[in-house]
């Protein structure tokens, strides 16, 4: 890889990190309740994982990145209560209730896909 290719680590690729592992952790009393046991550790493995990296992340973010970080946790937090609201109003209006474990983990999905547009309109921090 040359050195105008070289990937460096961002805010809003580590936001994303979080974003992911919580994402992961919601569904865990989906799994939890479904008694799928198989699918919860492969998630909670996969979780660790991407908490791992995205440690390593944070540890090469220069110092203005680490002061914007944040702000983007805000966001994110943000979008997942969005998140929630959206889908908790697509169900209300249709008339089923899917239960408390599905609507918290279908609301983190796509608040973190909301969270993920947002920075991707977003213009880029020099």
């Amino acid at each position: 890889m040359s050195s105008n290719q070289k990937l460096s680590a961002t805010a809003e690729r580590v936001s994303l990190m979080l974003g992911l592992v919580l994402v992961i952790l919601c569904n865990v009393p989906r799994f939890v309740v479904g008694g799928y046991e198989t699918r919860l550790s492969l998630a909670l493995a996969f979780a660790l994982a991407v908490a791992v990296a995205g440690f390593f992340q944070w540890r090469q973010l220069s110092a203005a990145a680490r002061k914007r970080l944040p702000l983007l946790t805000r966001r994110l937090l943000a979008c997942f209560i969005g998140g929630v609201a959206v889908i908790g109003l697509v169900y209300l209006l249709s008339g089923g209730w899917i239960g408390w474990e599905l609507l918290i983990a279908y609301g983190a999905g796509t608040g973190l896909l909301g969270y993920a547009l947002w920075l991707w309109w977003m213009p880029q921090p020099d």
